[in-house]
């Protein structure tokens, strides 16, 4: 009988199923200079895109960076963009926040752009246990572990937005406050989009906030693509969170872009002045006289 040692192996195969998720939800608006929300964008016009991000999972994440890849269509405002969630925690169920200001061209199609996507580089802040997240006390060989995992890059695809063309652009110049008593000017740059010449009327209206010196009504023509200026003298009359005088423009010319307007202002809806509102603060906080003389003493 032989006496030889026979070596089995066993293999035992376990199953187990992974139910993915989806580490975020993302809710993505449109908002103007003066942080008016947006449903319709103008090509040439600076705007934010504003990102919530939320962290739907179990884990504390972490941020290393995020980024707009963006359309060819579509620029940055500035050449600094910094990102808002560099180096920083998103604990579950919160909501974080990433803001781009961009401005859009025009593309092939006239009534939408697509702006890019937005790209997430992150990871899970710790790899101790989902019961033990809230701990204080973290084991330095689980620090050591997370900190060499590499990061995760996520892709949010941004919905399309809505856009049209517009005659003019209004840019505002002006002091981030003023003083009682102490008159300043204001200047709105309005530049031609078209490539003919833009007839418009500048009027001003009054209010309480404010004394006017200056014309309040001006004729202007606009070389394609030329700035013109439109610039008066204000005297505040009162103090805190006083509302500019309301600026109204009416397109004399090219005819199609007046007709266009007069088509607007008919429509509650969707009126002329509701457009400048959100190109040029509505809004400017004015100190009293007293704080300024105090200010001068110290």
């Amino acid at each position: 009988m032989s006496r030889k040692i026979i070596k089995c192996s066993c293999i035992q195969e376990n199953k187990i199923r992974l139910d993915p998720i989806q580490p975020f939800t993302f809710n993505i608006r449109c908002l103007s200079m003066q942080l008016n929300e947006l449903n319709l964008v103008r090509y040439g016009e600076p705007f934010f895109i504003l990102c919530d991000i939320k962290n739907e999972t179990p884990f504390s994440l972490k941020f290393k960076n995020s980024n707009l890849a963006k359309n060819k269509f579509v620029k940055f405002k500035t050449e600094e963009n910094e990102s808002l969630l560099k180096d920083e925690n998103l604990d579950p169920d919160k909501v974080a926040s990433e803001c781009f200001c961009v401005v859009c061209e025009q593309g092939s199609d006239e009534k939408n752009i697509f702006p890019g996507e937005l790209v997430l580089e992150w990871k899970r802040a710790d790899f101790g246990s989902v019961l033990y997240q809230k701990s204080n006390e973290i084991d330095y060989a689980e620090n050591k572990e997370a900190s060499n995992v590499p990061n995760t890059n996520s892709k949010f695809i941004l919905p399309n937005i809505s856009a049209e063309k517009f005659p003019f652009l209004i840019e505002a110049k002006l002091p981030p406050y003023g003083w009682l008593g102490k008159e300043f000017t204001i200047c709105y740059e309005i530049t031609n989009k078209l490539d003919q010449v833009l007839e418009i009327e500048c009027t001003l209206e009054e209010n309480e906030y404010f004394g006017i010196a200056g014309k309040k009504l001006e004729l202007m023509e606009i070389m394609p693509f030329d700035v013109n200026t439109f610039s008066f003298m204000i005297y505040p009359l009162k103090v805190g969170h006083c509302q500019f005088p309301s600026f109204h423009i009416k397109v004399q010319s090219p005819v199609e872009f007046s007709e266009a307007v007069k088509k607007q202002e008919n429509n509650s809806s969707y009126s002329f002045d509701s457009i400048i509102k959100n190109m040029i603060p509505s809004l400017l906080f004015i100190f009293p006289e007293q704080i300024e003389s105090i200010l001068k003493e110290t």
